[in-house]
This record gives C-alpha cells, sequence and structure tokens, in this order.
C-alpha cells in the first residue's frame, strides 16, 4: 500500500514540476536579435526602472556577440513573478557594431494580473516612438558608415508576446558591367519551400528591387506559388528566363531550379538526378543548363541543387 502511495506522490511530484516549468515559460517574454551585417556585434543589457527584476532568476541576458548574419535570443525576462503592481522595469538592449550601437528598448509596467509592455529603439540618429501593437515597425538609420534599417515587432506567443528585432544595412545595388569580358553570376537558393519556409510572400515581394546589376541569376528553391509573380517582376531586368524542370513521375515539388539572364539564352538542357535520399525526394532535383549570350561572347551557366542532408548517402550522391 505505501509502495503505490509513494509511486502516486512521485507522478504527482512530477507533474507539479512539468506545471511549473510550463507555467514558467509561458510567463517569460524573449528578446530575439537579427545581425544581417557583414561584421559580428556585441550585445549589452541594462535592466533599470522603478523596481528590479533579480538577474538569474527573473530575468538573464542569454548572449554576449551575434554573428554576422546570425538570429539569437539575447534577453529573458519574466513577466509575472517578481512583478509588482504599478512599478515599471525597463530593458535596455545596445548592439554595438562598427562603431555604432542601436538601443533596443522594452519598458513593462506590473499590473494585478501580471504586466503590460511597450517596445521601441533608438540610435544615434533616430529615436522610435513606443508601440504596444504587433505590427513591424521599421526606421531609417546610419550603421556602421551605411545606410541601414532597424525593424523590429512583436510577435503572439499563446502566452506573453516575444519580441524581434534586426539591424539590417541596405543593399547596395551591383553596377552593371557594360563589357563582354566581365560577367556577374549570382547563386540565390531563396528557401521558398512552402509548409517549411516562413514569410515566402513576403521574401518574394523583396527579391526584384534587391537584386539589380547582375548578368544573370541561378535561382534554387523556386517551389512556392508565388515565383510566377515574383519572376515576372523580376524580368524587368532579366527579361531572358529558362523553365524549371520537371520530372518524369509524380513528385511533390518540381526541380525549383532556374536561369535568369539579362541577355538572351540561346541554349538550354536540363537532367534530374536518378537518385535521392530521405525527404530530399520529395523533389526533382536537378541540374540545369545554360548558354547566354552577352555582347556576342558565349558564357555557360549551370543551376543546380543537390542532396542537402550531412549524412553518407547526401555526400556521396554529391560527389
Amino acid at each position: 500500500m505505501s509502495t503505490q502511495l509513494n509511486k502516486n506522490l512521485m507522478k504527482n511530484i512530477r507533474w507539479l514540476s512539468l506545471l511549473l516549468c510550463t507555467q514558467q515559460a509561458i510567463a517569460d517574454s524573449y528578446i530575439y536579435v537579427t545581425n544581417t551585417t557583414p561584421e559580428t556585434v556585441s550585445v549589452n543589457i541594462n535592466h533599470h526602472g522603478t523596481r528590479t527584476l533579480t538577474q538569474g532568476s527573473q530575468w538573464a541576458q542569454e548572449a554576449t556577440q551575434i554573428a554576422p548574419y546570425e538570429t539569437k535570443r539575447v534577453l529573458r525576462f519574466n513577466r509575472y513573478t517578481g512583478v509588482k503592481s504599478g512599478q515599471t522595469y525597463n530593458f535596455d538592449t545596445v548592439i554595438t557594431g562598427g562603431g555604432s550601437s542601436i538601443t533596443l528598448k522594452q519598458s513593462m509596467t506590473g499590473t494585478w494580473s501580471g504586466s503590460d509592455i511597450k517596445h521601441s529603439a533608438s540610435g544615434s540618429d533616430f529615436s522610435a516612438p513606443w508601440f504596444n501593437d504587433r505590427n513591424i515597425q521599421r526606421f531609417n538609420t546610419n550603421y556602421a558608415g551605411k545606410a541601414a534599417q532597424t525593424a523590429f515587432k512583436a510577435e503572439y506567443t499563446g502566452g506573453y508576446d516575444d519580441f524581434h528585432y534586426t539591424i539590417h544595412q541596405n543593399t547596395v545595388p551591383e553596377p552593371v558591367a557594360s563589357s563582354a569580358d566581365e560577367f556577374k553570376v549570382l547563386t540565390y537558393n531563396i528557401y521558398a519551400l512552402p509548409l517549411v519556409a516562413s514569410k515566402i510572400d513576403s521574401r518574394l515581394g523583396q527579391l526584384p528591387q534587391n537584386l539589380k546589376g547582375y548578368d544573370a541569376i541561378l535561382f534554387q528553391e523556386t517551389f512556392a506559388s508565388g515565383r510566377t509573380a515574383m519572376l515576372a517582376k523580376l524580368a524587368q531586368e532579366y527579361p531572358y528566363q529558362t523553365y524549371i524542370p520537371i520530372g518524369s513521375g509524380f513528385n511533390i515539388y518540381d526541380s525549383g531550379i532556374l536561369v535568369a539572364s539579362r541577355h538572351p539564352i540561346v541554349k538550354t538542357d536540363h537532367f534530374i538526378y536518378p537518385s535521392c535520399t530521405g525527404i530530399d525526394c520529395f523533389a526533382d532535383k536537378g541540374v540545369i543548363y545554360a548558354e547566354i549570350l552577352k555582347n556576342g561572347k558565349a558564357y555557360h551557366v549551370t543551376s543546380t541543387h543537390t542532396a542537402s542532408f550531412d549524412t553518407d548517402a547526401a555526400r556521396d550522391m554529391r560527389q
């Protein structure tokens, strides 16, 4: 009898521990930062207000650096435990790189049932107002000596919101090369993979205005239906485009590969790889070839999407 009671007691303790951990996670807000600059940036956090939370148990800095083109969770803080009604709790996260700094701000006010929060950002040449919605906010700035944009938004989680910030240096258009002896190529896996990738339509809508000045662009993972509108808009600068190869049998996705060119495409060919591994088999992976004629000179380019995983089978197929 006592053995059964002990078993039940242990089950209840484990269940309560899990419940407490779940409630703790739901009661936290997390701050994420995406660094789309080519330099590593440093992270410093200042917590202040009419009261402060206990570092370690109620709030914590989770990163001191963010690598180029990396997204990292840098801060967590509790929205309930230790939060007193009517008191304010501020977090200033300073992102520094290339001699510039951007401050990411959250200001939390305690309520009888938890807390309310507003968010903002500022730099040497801008100061955003406070927001309490989930819209994307964008502010132009100068970062590390280049024109840039700071963007941020709150994101619904089912509990308290998380906050996402991005520091993005504006794309500098590639100068067009007029000489027949110079041929500029961009290869780009655009990750337009339905059911897996996020915000596909939004990203596709941004591509044409940011892909300027190349002689040819080699695309991979151009799967989503929104590709039709994207390629039509891209045709204003790259009017010559290959077809997207399709395998002989039924599959979920076609190859998703193509070549878009500023100059006439005079010959094309393709090959669908006969073997695949894992979920790569859901697409007709292969290679497409294009001969492009620039000012009377022929250039031969290929776009391919090979087996993508780091397994022995995938490596063998890539070889």
